[in-house]
């Protein structure tokens, strides 16, 4: 296992399957910047996993819905569970970027409730 610390966010790689703890998010902006790596792991999924072409874009829009949500003056936190669950639908078979998006709904109960 190798980790790596990417702008203060514990990124795990195992097995070119990446896992992402959003426990550092202190508030929306925060947790928008580590939501973008969850695109990079569905980037990184398509070009070593079976994840088709077509449920990687759509889940790079749902992330990309979730972080214009998070930016927001006033962050929906229905509206993200729902965008983070339709991404995490999508890259359902890819074990790490399904954990990423458990630990980012986790973290909006704690951050927009």
């Amino acid at each position: 296992m190798v980790r790596d610390i990417i702008s203060n966010h514990s990124v795990i790689d195992t097995q070119n399957i990446i896992e992402i703890n959003f426990s550092a998010a202190n508030n929306s902006e925060e947790f928008a910047v580590i939501l973008a790596q969850i695109k990079d792991g569905i980037n990184k999924a398509l070009n070593t996993t079976e994840l088709s072409k077509e449920d990687a874009e759509d889940a790079r829009k749902q992330v990309d819905k979730a972080i214009s949500q998070a930016n927001s003056s006033q962050p929906d936190a229905a509206k993200l569970t729902r965008y983070l669950r339709s991404a995490q639908s999508l890259v359902g078979g890819i074990a790490g970027l399904v954990k990423s998006c458990d630990n980012a709904i986790d973290a909006i109960s704690k951050l927009f409730q």
